[in-house]
């Protein structure tokens, strides 16, 4: 089932009418680990699962987050 869009400041379509153009995807390949030591992969790569998890809990779990 499809979860419906966010809405409020701080999501992608608060960033898109504020931003506009500026704002591109962002290209998920090696490259983007090829730069960072091996402590900084370590964070990023954290923090990527984390906010990942995140996303994937329940309306009333992102709700007391948020």
């Amino acid at each position: 089932m499809p979860r419906p869009k966010s809405r409020g400041p701080g999501t992608a379509e608060a960033w898109r009418i504020s931003h506009g153009d500026a704002l591109r995807p962002l290209t998920i390949g090696p490259g983007l680990l090829a730069t960072l030591d091996e402590l900084k992969r370590q964070a990023l790569l954290s923090r990527w699962q984390r906010e990942f998890n995140r996303g994937a809990g329940s309306d009333d779990e992102r709700a007391s987050v948020e």
